[in-house]
This record gives structure tokens, C-alpha cells and sequence, in this order.
């Protein structure tokens, strides 16, 4: 596939530039597939033989049991002049059955991967996340479920350094006539790698006292919500 960019879209005129895209799949053993894609980013002007980005990337996806899930991906770039980690992947197993909700996923992404068609949210991290919840249904009047959960995010750099830090514990209720409700306790720490004017604020924010150029940031939220139909309401704590 070939394009450019469409005139007057940016005050500069941009170089032309070519788009291959593949894209493989196929089932094994009756409950997984594995794929691979191959995506090549070249441009097409005189003298842009070395203007280039290429992805890569494998995946592979699992039931061995019959709630259990099993996907993983291991991806890579390539573009002329970068050097460092360009490679990103991810694990996550998961078990969902009618009454437990449990998932691990241990994500990495390097400092250099770019991906030329697409879209990162973050590089140079390594993630750690996990969710424990469940959805019994006990034989309490007007109850239809009761539904507690936690979730823990943790974010580092590569060298395992804290960046983020989020701790989330809830517990939800089902009625019968239609009316939910929600608790929730967030607990979140962000590291941050430069300083900020805003300090002691009220807001709910509590900064500490900065280490090594970093300023360290911690909130916690309690957040209660009621609906019951047909009527609603809506009410917010915070707590620091």
C-alpha cells in the first residue's frame, strides 16, 4: 500500500512513504492459535532508501482448561540509527469461571521500541499487575450477587526501580429490584522524575520530601455509588 500525506493537512509537505502489512494466524491443538505480523514503514522519495521502521511480532494464545486463558505476544522493532532495548512482550494468565475472576499479566516494553504504524502508551517499563474477584451469589434477602475484588498495578523502570504503585480493593452488590452498589478504596503512588510546584496541596494529594530528584506522590480514594432504579444516587469521599 502506498500514500501520502493529503495536501494542506500540515503547513509542511511530508515525505511520501510506502505500507506493507502482514498478517498470519492459525488454530493448534483445537483450543489456541499462534500469528505472527510483519508491518515495514518505507519511504519512497529519492534518497529515502534508509528511512525505515519494521515491526515484528509473534503471539500465541491458549485454553488449556476450560476457564483458564493463556495469552502471550513478543514483539520488535527495527528503524536506521537506534540502538537500545526494542523489543516489548507480555504474559498474562487468566482463570474465569462462574464464581473466581483471577488474572496475572507481567508486561515489558524497551526504551527503543517504536513501533512506526501504531501506538505505546509507555516505553522503557516493566508492569506487574493482578486481580483476585468474585461473584458468589449467597442466599441473602434482596441480594442477587456480592462481588469483592482487588487489583495491584505495579510499575517500574528497567532496572526494577518503583515508578507507579496502585492498589485498588472493592466490593459490589446486586439487588433484585435492579439497584446496585459499589465501594471502592484506590491507593496510588507515582514516582516522579522532576520536580513540581505544587506541594502540601488539599486536594488529596500528599507529596513527600523529594530523594535523588524524584518527588514521590500518594492518594487514596474511598468512592461510594448508589443506583437504585428508578431513581439515583451519587455520592464521593476522598480520603488522604
Amino acid at each position: 500500500m502506498r500514500g501520502s500525506h493529503p495536501p494542506n493537512a500540515h503547513p509542511q509537505p511530508l515525505d511520501p512513504l510506502a505500507l506493507r502489512v502482514v498478517r498470519l494466524r492459525h488454530g493448534i491443538f483445537g483450543n489456541g492459535d499462534v500469528g505472527f505480523m510483519f508491518i515495514n514503514r518505507q519511504g519512497t522519495s529519492d534518497g529515502a532508501t534508509d528511512s525505515y521502521n519494521r515491526s515484528y511480532g509473534i503471539d500465541a494464545n491458549f485454553r488449556p482448561l476450560r476457564y483458564m486463558v493463556v495469552n502471550s505476544y513478543l514483539a520488535a522493532t527495527d528503524e536506521p540509527g537506534v540502538t537500545g532495548n526494542r523489543t516489548a512482550s507480555r504474559v498474562q494468565v487468566a482463570w474465569r469461571d462462574p464464581v473466581w475472576n483471577v488474572s496475572a499479566m507481567a508486561k515489558q516494553v524497551g526504551d527503543a521500541f517504536n513501533p512506526g504504524v501504531g501506538f505505546i502508551r509507555r516505553r522503557a517499563m516493566r508492569q506487574l499487575f493482578t486481580t483476585f474477584g468474585a461473584h458468589p451469589q449467597p442466599r441473602l434477602p434482596g441480594i442477587i450477587e456480592v462481588n469483592p475484588y482487588v487489583d495491584l498495578d505495579l510499575i517500574s523502570d528497567l532496572d526494577w526501580s518503583l515508578e507507579s504503585r496502585s492498589v485498588l480493593a472493592g466490593l459490589g452488590l446486586t439487588f433484585l429490584d435492579g439497584g446496585t452498589l459499589s465501594l471502592e478504596y484506590d491507593n496510588r503512588f507515582e514516582r516522579l522524575a522532576t520536580t513540581s510546584a505544587r506541594s502540601n496541596d488539599t486536594d488529596g494529594y500528599r507529596w513527600q520530601t523529594p530523594t535523588q530528584n524524584a518527588w514521590q506522590q500518594q492518594s487514596a480514594t474511598l468512592t461510594s455509588i448508589t443506583v437504585n432504579n428508578p431513581r439515583s444516587t451519587i455520592s464521593r469521599m476522598r480520603l488522604v
